[in-house]
């Protein structure tokens, strides 16, 4: 009988091979994010969030008044504005694990990035 289905055999245990490096390769594709805070174009605080393993916070001086930046593994935001700042819209765009948070009255851009672990840049 295994004469007969040998061809289906091979065909079966291939595609489980496959399945089995795939699964390998996914488990040890990890993203690692970084986030980049810039004032006035100029690279202020670089942090790599991947390696944050419990909430950490940093104050960021902006031109017009302190962002606090509250960062979680892969993800960052601006958890507050000082009193004196006007819009506090930088505050709704909540925790970004891709992407830009922009405080236009602080001058103050956070650009968090994904870098693949698996490449060498």
């Amino acid at each position: 009988m295994l004469k007969k289905y040998w061809k289906e055999v091979i065909i079966i245990g291939l595609v489980f091979i496959a399945l089995g490096i795939f699964y390998v390769l996914s488990i040890n594709n990890k993203n690692d994010a970084y986030a980049y805070v810039y004032h006035k174009d100029e690279l202020i605080l670089e942090i790599d969030l991947s390696k944050i393993n419990n909430t950490t916070t940093y104050d960021v001086m902006g031109s017009y008044s302190t962002l606090y930046l509250e960062c979680q593994k892969n993800q960052i935001r601006v958890k507050d504005v000082e009193e004196t700042c006007p819009n506090k819209i930088c505050i709704n765009y909540g925790y970004v694990s891709n992407g830009v948070i922009i405080c236009a009255p602080n001058e103050i851009m956070i650009k968090v990035v994904q870098k693949n672990s698996l490449v060498d840049a």
